[in-house]
């Protein structure tokens, strides 16, 4: 599944000037493996040609394998344990109590002090696409979003 969180188009001419656009692409479940698959051009023609014209790294970290408690991190700038965001489905029996989700992501007050906010208060249009976070998700445009196009996945 895949994130997209653009800045795009600056506010103000003065201010376009000054700052750079900004695209970050999050790419879910995405292992080297996809990327060497004989069809991997005509599926994904866009990110083969950024993965092939890009930086490759070799030595990486995640704060965490599970997908929704890592797409909190990055919007948090925060490891796991300090969002408490640490499963998808919080309420799953597999998740031995941890919390997680859209639900307690907005309960905690994260929207207003987030990757979102941050960009909107830096004077960039931001837009999301794609998966957001998981469980008990809602039609809901957070705060620092201009456009803002999440679904549950």
């Amino acid at each position: 599944m895949l994130v997209f969180c653009f800045a795009l188009g600056e506010v103000g001419r003065v201010e376009a000037q000054t700052k750079p656009n900004i695209i970050l692409i999050n790419l879910d479940d995405a292992d080297a493996e996809l990327f060497e698959l004989p069809y991997s051009d005509a599926l994904f023609p866009s990110i083969m040609g950024l993965a092939n014209e890009g930086i490759s790294f070799s030595n990486f970290h995640v704060t965490t394998p599970l997908c929704g408690p890592s797409r909190a991190c990055l919007y948090r700038a925060q490891y796991a344990h300090n969002t408490q965001i640490q499963v998808n489905a919080p309420r799953a029996v597999n998740a031995n109590g941890f919390n997680g989700g859209f639900k307690f992501y907005r309960e905690q007050g994260y929207f207003e002090d987030d990757l979102g906010t941050w960009m909107k208060d830096a004077g960039y249009r931001t837009m999301l696409v794609g998966k957001f976070l998981h469980a008990d998700f809602e039609q809901y445009v957070p705060p620092g979003w201009d456009d803002f196009r999440s679904y549950l996945g």
